[in-house]
């Protein structure tokens, strides 16, 4: 019987879960784990483990490059099926093409999947490390409908529309870090290089009269980083290490989550990101023709949000329960009346999926308005703030210029 790897969130203590369950399909699967009240999250072929996904963690680089790879494929696959060309044909058109080596590996093995019998949607579920549950789960739902040209199409939209929208918020908060990292640089080359040099010179000057006090709390902090500076350089690296596995881990992501939609500014941006990308994939799926509760298993994992994924859970478990989606998302109190409003619109037409997509564009819109708002906002701060601290460095090494003068004179 076949073997599934899992990551999943225990009901009882909102633990992160994982390990290795038998079932002769996927859907089996996700119903053996919830009779273990499990929530899963992942679920995939036990050789998803193989070479392909350890190749994949061992170059984390070039991510960007095969996500463009994955669209580029689902575009094209989409427009050979339309002009009628088989499956493993088309699959085998594009081996040949000029890819990287391990893209072609790659379609190599899914077209001798189909041919040793394998359906499509399996095959690409043994790539989990390039395609995940949302594309296996919309390939399937289009072999089953007999549309799978339609699905690709559909897929490849929507995986546009998703890096668009990754780029757009990764380009909102670039800027800030590296203005924050290039302002710290110029600050401890001033303490560790430039005030040294002028203590020496402002002790001949004054010839044993005291130092303003701002100069020599200048010249404190100065001595701090000339003595301790490999010290505070390890603390602030063994530091940012510990946050960043904390941040791996369930509780810890979740508490940075939380932390990210508490803030001003910032925490809206990310929230119209998560119900962006929770919109556009449970309409893709739904659209494709997946069961609701597949889809939103699937949906709030893309959300990018443990908090969000949270409140999309129980949710989920509501809907099971019978009642209709808008309803546990209005009762949470985290998601805009916009939203909610929209998606019981729908509901009650009988268009959710049509409805879902219009929720994706406008909080796409929303996302890019958010962005520029952030970016407005922090750049004059960020000014602001170098200004401030190198004025506080040039003021204190000009004062006991100053205090010469008036000595000389």
């Amino acid at each position: 019987m076949p073997i599934f790897r899992y990551r999943a969130i225990e009901d009882s203590s909102g633990r992160e879960r994982s390990g290795e369950v038998e079932a002769p399909q996927r859907e089996q699967a996700i119903l053996k784990l919830r009779a273990r009240r499990l929530h899963p999250f992942e679920v995939e072929p036990a050789r998803a483990g193989g070479r392909w996904t350890a190749r994949w963690s061992g170059a984390r680089w070039l991510r960007p490059a095969w996500r463009r790879e994955r669209l580029h494929f689902t575009r094209q696959a989409a427009a050979l099926l339309r002009a009628g060309v088989p499956l493993i044909t088309a699959l085998e058109l594009m081996a040949r093409q000029d890819h990287a080596s391990g893209w072609r590996e790659l379609l190599s093995r899914l077209a001798e999947s189909l041919r040793n019998g394998r359906s499509f949607s399996t095959a690409l579920g043994e790539e989990a490390g390039v395609f995940d549950q949302r594309d296996v789960s919309m390939i399937r739902a289009g072999e089953v409908a007999g549309r799978l040209d339609q699905c690709l199409d559909r897929l490849a939209a929507l995986q546009e529309k998703a890096e668009k929208l990754q780029r757009r918020v990764q380009a909102a908060t670039l800027y800030p870090a590296v203005v924050t990292v290039v302002a710290v640089g110029i600050m401890v080359a001033l303490m560790v290089f430039v005030i040294p040099r002028f203590e020496a010179v402002f002790a001949g000057l004054l010839q044993g009269q005291s130092l303003p006090a701002l100069t020599r709390a200048v010249i404190g902090v100065a001595r701090f980083f000339q003595d301790h500076g490999g010290a505070v350089a390890v603390a602030a690296g063994g530091l940012a290490m510990a946050a960043n596995l904390a941040r791996r881990t369930p509780r810890g992501r979740l508490g940075w989550d939380c932390a990210l939609l508490g803030l001003p500014v910032v925490g809206d941006l990310c929230l119209k990101a998560a119900i962006a990308r929770f919109a556009r994939t449970l309409g893709a799926l739904l659209s494709a023709g997946v069961p609701i509760l597949s889809a939103l298993d699937i949906a709030q994992a893309a959300t990018g949000n443990q908090r969000v994924a949270a409140v999309l859970r129980k949710a989920r478990d509501r809907v099971e329960a019978g009642e209709p989606l808008s309803a546990p998302l209005l009762a949470a109190g985290l998601f805009p009346p916009l939203m909610t409003g929209l998606i019981q619109v729908g509901e009650e037409t009988g268009g959710l999926p049509e409805m879902l997509d219009h929720v994706a564009d406008a909080y796409d819109t929303e996302v890019d308005r958010a962005a520029d708002t952030f970016t407005a906002l922090l750049e004059p701060a960020l000014i602001v703030g170098m200004a401030g601290a190198v004025g506080t460095v040039v003021a204190a090494l000009f004062l006991p210029i100053v205090k010469v003068i008036q000595t000389m004179g």
